[in-house]
This record gives structure tokens, C-alpha cells and sequence, in this order.
């Protein structure tokens, strides 16, 4: 006779940077039998155990100043094979904000543009209408071009040319999208905080390169924060968290932010941009694009919130700056 099963194989990741998170606890209900049984992973992120043919389950991961997640799934009553796997990914995330910060976010050049009068003439102010987000899409979609202009220096061989694209693939990818990405995650955390009642206080860095005057840049990197605090408050969640920063009458102000403007401090070895061959360095390289920027920085927290596990006795602790104190 022929023994028929299945087996269930669970991996748990940060979702902050994609590794394997150790140590873990996996929870698995078996909705139709009504039983759970809890298995604790101290060695590793996988967990493998036997499952049913024609079940319904659902899996919880946890871990220390992580929040859980978990998924629900149905087993097949009939398969080819009188033996099959089932692979089940977990992602959890850290429940600590210092853990997201830094977060640099990168800018096209001389980008957020300056406000225009009604005769389209730029006004010399720090302010800007642009939300962050509308640039970050805008620079995305001028990847290419940015690969095609620095790329065609003069000085670069055949396969310099080649580095220089490849090089600029992994900017755009590693550090554009992805810390656009972190901080859509860090505003979901950073909301679970406010909705509990924490205070909050984020230290907002702006940056640009050399490339105008000190006045002019020290502007730029206002305008830099002014869009990234303009989207915080009108664009994210279609203004959630405004009423946290400008409450109503006799309420209190939970979300507040520093601001720091350094203007093309630290920034080092990048071309002045006064010829068309020296711009393909100063706008378009790798090192000129990441000097225009603006940072999280860093954040301030009073009164954080404490996770709820479904069973704290069982979570084993982690030594991190994800664990609350």
C-alpha cells in the first residue's frame, strides 16, 4: 500500500532586506480537524512538517519586535503524486522604526523645480507644490537616459561604457526604487505608532551636488524636504496623518520633524557641469546622483506601542533594535 501526504515547507524572512529571520515561531491550524500545533525554530528560517490531503490550514508567524504574518491555503484531494511538497513564504517586518532609518530618497537633477509667478518666471523660495512620489516616478522613467548620457563620455572605452550603464541599473534599482519602497513601509509602522497614541519626531536631512550656488542649493534642499513632508501629510493615505501633526483645537500635536537643510554639504569630487562633457559626471554619474537627496534621518519616539503575540511565553527574544524595551 501505497502512503499518501503531503509535506508543508515555511520559510520566514525579513521583509526589511530579504534574509532569513532566526529565531521564529510558526503556529499551524488545521481548520477542518479544529487543531494548532506551535514549533519554535531556533537554527534556522525553514520549518518542515506533514499536512493532508484535501485540508484547509493556515500558518502565523512571529518573532521578537517583528509583526506576524500569516496566511490561509487549501491542500489538493487529489495529486499525480502519492507524495508532493507545498512551499509557503512568510514576510514579517520590523515593528521598530529606527530599524527602516536611514532612508535616503534620490532626486533628479535640480529637481523639485522652483514655484513659477503667472509669468512662468521660477520665484527664488524654499517652497515647492511637487510631492515627493511625483518625482520619484518622474526619475525612474528617465533611467535610460541617464545610462545613455554617461555612459557616451568620451573618456570611457567600450566596456568602461558598459560599467557605467550597469553600475547606474543597480543605482536606480538598489537605492532609487528600493528606498522609495522602505519608506512606504516605514509610514505604514510609523502609523501603527501614531494610532496608538506614541509621539513621534523625524530628523529630515536635504542634500544636493555642487552644481549652482551655495544660496541656490541650500534652497534646492529645502524645496528636497518640503516635498517629502508634503506627501507625508497630503498625499499618504489621501491625508491620514495630518490630523497627528496639525490636530484639532485642543488636541496634541503627536508628529513633528526636524528639518536640516545642508545644501551640497559633503559632497566631494564632482564636476563644476560648465562644459557638456563635464555634466555627463556632475548630473549623470553614479556619485553625482547621490548627492541630491533627502534623508529620514532618523526618528525620536516616546510611548512606542507593544506588540501582542499570540502566545509571548513561546517567542523567543531577539537581541536587536527591533526588540521594544
Amino acid at each position: 500500500m501505497i502512503e499518501r501526504g503531503l509535506i508543508l515547507v515555511v520559510d520566514i524572512i525579513n521583509g526589511l532586506d530579504n534574509t532569513p529571520l532566526i529565531p521564529t515561531v510558526l503556529y499551524l491550524d488545521d481548520e477542518l480537524a479544529d487543531t494548532s500545533t506551535v514549533s519554535v525554530n531556533l537554527e534556522t528560517n525553514t520549518y518542515t512538517m506533514p499536512i493532508h490531503f484535501g485540508g484547509r490550514y493556515k500558518i502565523l508567524g512571529e518573532s521578537d519586535g517583528f509583526f506576524p504574518d500569516s496566511l490561509e491555503f487549501p491542500t489538493p484531494r487529489v495529486t499525480k503524486k502519492p507524495k508532493d511538497t507545498i512551499f509557503q513564504t512568510l514576510i514579517l517586518y520590523p515593528a521598530c522604526l529606527k530599524c527602516y532609518t536611514p532612508i535616503t530618497l534620490f532626486f533628479d537633477n535640480d529637481k523639485p523645480e522652483r514655484i513659477r509667478n503667472a509669468k512662468g518666471q521660477p520665484i527664488y523660495i524654499d517652497s515647492t507644490a511637487t510631492h515627493y512620489f511625483d518625482t520619484w516616478t518622474a526619475y525612474l522613467q528617465r533611467q535610460d537616459i541617464y545610462k545613455d548620457k554617461h555612459s557616451s563620455a568620451a573618456v570611457f572605452s567600450p566596456a568602461q561604457a558598459q560599467l557605467s550603464r550597469d553600475s547606474l541599473d543597480r543605482f536606480f534599482a538598489d537605492s532609487v526604487r528600493a528606498n522609495g519602497q522602505r519608506l512606504n513601509k516605514f509610514m505604514e509602522v510609523m502609523d501603527v505608532y501614531l494610532e496608538s497614541g506614541a509621539e513621534v519626531k523625524l530628523i529630515l536631512k536635504g542634500f544636493a551636488s555642487p552644481l549652482a550656488s551655495s544660496e541656490y542649493n541650500k534652497r534646492l534642499t529645502n524645496r528636497r524636504i518640503t516635498s517629502l513632508t508634503k506627501w507625508m501629510l497630503e498625499q499618504y493615505r489621501s491625508g491620514l496623518l495630518l490630523k497627528y501633526y496639525r490636530p484639532e483645537p485642543g488636541g496634541k500635536q503627536t508628529l513633528n520633524w526636524d528639518r536640516i537643510a545642508n545644501g551640497e554639504a559633503g559632497t566631494q569630487n564632482i564636476p563644476d557641469g560648465s562644459s557638456e562633457s563635464a555634466r555627463k559626471w556632475s548630473v549623470y554619474s553614479v556619485i553625482a546622483s547621490e548627492s541630491r537627496k533627502a534623508q529620514v534621518a532618523d526618528v525620536i519616539v516616546k510611548d512606542a506601542p507593544k506588540l501582542m503575540y499570540r502566545d509571548p511565553s513561546v517567542v523567543p527574544p531577539h537581541v536587536n533594535c527591533c526588540s521594544f524595551e
